[in-house]
C-alpha cells in the first residue's frame, strides 16, 4: 500500500474523448491529494504518452473513437503485462467485461453510478493497484540482482528438492560438468557423481532438510586426469511454513588453499611464497586476536599496509558481533579443527562488506595459531541478506 506522503510522485493518466471527465478526475484524485493529472483524448495519444514513460497508471473510457480502450489495453499490454490499468464504460455489457478480463484490465467500473461513488471506487483501486504493481517490480529487481550474483559467482550453485533431484544449476556450475545446465536440470545424484559421492552427498542433503541448519562439508574428489579439494555449503531452503523441501549447494574450488594448509602444517619452505602469491585473502593471527601475519590479498582487502595490518588485532577488522561471539568461536573451532561464518568486514576507511571467513587451528612449534581464509561476498549486503538466515554469528 502506497503511503499518502508518496501520493505527491503518483503520475495518472486519463484517457476520454469528453475533456469534462479531465475536470472530474482532477478535482476528486485531488481531494485525495493526488495532484499529477494529465490528459489524453484518444487511444492513440495515451499510447504515445504512454511509450514516454513516467506514469504509474492509465484510466481509460471504453467507448471513443478511433482507438477504444479494449484496443489501448491490448498495446499497452504488448509493452508490460501488468501495468495498472483501469476501464470504464457507460454501457452495462458483459461482453465488455469479459473482453476486458480476457485483455489483462486491472479493474473494470460501470459509469452508471454517481459520480463521487464512483471516484472513490477508482481511487481506492488505482491506490491499491499502483502499490501492488510497485512491489512486484521491486520484487522482480531483487530477483534480477540474484540471479546476477548467482550467475556470475565462480562457485558451483545447485538447488538440490528432497529426493535428490537436481533443480537449479548456474551456468559455472553447467560448464564444471562440461554440460548446459537444460542438460542437468532434472537429473539424480546417482547420475552426476560415483555411486559412494552421491550417496554420500545425499546423506548430508537429508541432513540439512530433516535438521533446517546450515552444513559445511570439505572433500577431496578424484579424478583420472587430477584430484581436486572443494568446500559445500548446504543451506536449507524454506517454504512459508518453514518446511525444507530443497537445499541450494554453494561449492568452491579450494585446492590452493588445501596446498598452502599443508605447506603450513609442514612448515614448508615453499609456504611463503605459497601464502603471498594466494588471491584469498589470509590472515594468521593467535586465539586472543593478534595479527601475526597476512598477505598481500588481505592488505589490499582491507585497505592497509601489512606493516599496519601487524599492528591491528582481529577485532579492528570485523563486526562488533564477532567480539561478543569471539570466545564460543574460538571454543568450537578448537572442537572442531575448522569454522565457517559470515559477517561484515570493516575496511580502513570505515566502510563494510560481507564476508565468509573459514578458519582451521594450526599448531606452530607448539603454539597454536589460527590461519584465516577470507571470502569477500558479492553485491554486499544483498548476499549477507541471502544466507544470513542460515548462516550467522549469532547462530553459533
Amino acid at each position: 500500500m502506497i503511503k499518502e506522503s508518496d501520493y505527491s510522485r503518483i503520475n495518472i493518466l486519463v484517457v476520454d474523448d469528453d475533456p469534462a471527465i479531465y475536470d472530474f478526475a482532477k478535482f476528486f484524485f485531488g481531494k485525495a491529494g493526488i495532484k499529477n493529472i494529465q490528459f489524453a483524448t484518444s487511444g492513440k495519444e495515451a499510447f504515445l504518452l504512454f511509450q514516454k514513460k513516467g506514469f504509474n497508471l492509465i484510466i481509460s473510457d471504453f467507448d471513443m473513437n478511433g482507438m477504444n480502450g479494449l484496443e489501448l489495453l491490448h498495446f499497452v499490454r504488448e509493452s508490460d503485462k501488468e501495468f495498472p490499468f483501469l476501464l470504464l464504460s457507460g454501457k452495462r455489457s458483459e461482453e465488455i467485461a469479459i473482453q476486458a478480463i480476457h485483455e489483462g484490465v486491472t479493474a473494470y467500473f460501470n459509469k452508471d453510478m454517481d459520480t463521487a461513488s464512483l471516484y472513490a471506487q477508482i481511487i481506492h483501486s488505482a491506490i491499491e493497484s499502483i502499490g501492488y504493481y510497485e512491489a512486484k517490480q521491486k520484487l522482480k529487481n531483487k530477483e534480477k540482482m540474484y540471479r546476477a550474483l548467482v550467475e556470475s559467482a565462480k562457485d558451483v550453485i545447485v538447488v538440490h528438492n528432497n529426493e535428490g533431484v537436481l533443480t537449479f544449476i548456474n551456468e559455472y556450475g553447467a560448464t564444471v560438468y562440461g554440460k548446459k545446465s537444460e542438460e542437468l536440470i532434472g537429473k539424480k545424484l546417482e547420475d552426476l557423481f560415483p555411486t559412494n559421492l552421491a550417496a554420500q552427498f545425499k546423506a548430508s542433503v537429508n541432513d540439512v532438510i530433516e535438521s533446517g541448519k546450515t552444513l559445511f562439508k570439505s572433500r577431496k574428489y578424484t579424478f583420472p586426469d587430477r584430484e581436486i579439494w572443494m568446500e559445500t555449503m548446504l543451506l536449507p531452503l524454506k517454504d512459508d511454513d518453514g518446511n525444507t523441501n530443497e537445499v541450494m549447494g554453494i561449492s568452491r574450488d579450494i585446492t590452493k588453499r588445501m596446498e598452502i594448509e599443508c605447506a603450513l602444517r609442514k612448515n614448508d619452505k615453499v609456504y611463503k611464497a605459497l601464502f603471498q602469491a594466494s588471491s584469498d585473502p589470509i590472515i594468521i593471527g593467535e586465539p586472543d586476536g593478534k595479527i601475526l601475519d597476512c598477505n598481500i590479498s588481505a592488505c589490499n582487502l582491507f585497505g592497509y599496509t601489512k606493516e599496519e595490518m601487524l599492528g591491528l588485532t582481529s577485532f579492528d577488522i570485523a563486526e562488533e558481533k564477532f567480539r561478543e561471539n569471539h570466545g564460543t568461536l574460538v571454543k568450537t573451532l578448537i572442537k572442531k579443527n575448522t569454522l565457517s561464518v559470515i559477517m561484515d568486514g570493516i575496511r580502513r576507511d570505515g566502510t563494510r562488506f560481507s564476508m565468509q571467513v573459514t578458519t582451521d587451528l594450526m599448531q606452530n612449534e607448539g603454539r597454536s595459531e589460527i590461519v584465516a581464509f577470507i571470502r569477500d561476498l558479492p553485491c554486499g549486503r544483498l548476499t549477507k541478506s541471502f544466507f544470513e538466515p542460515a548462516l550467522n554469528l549469532a547462530g553459533l
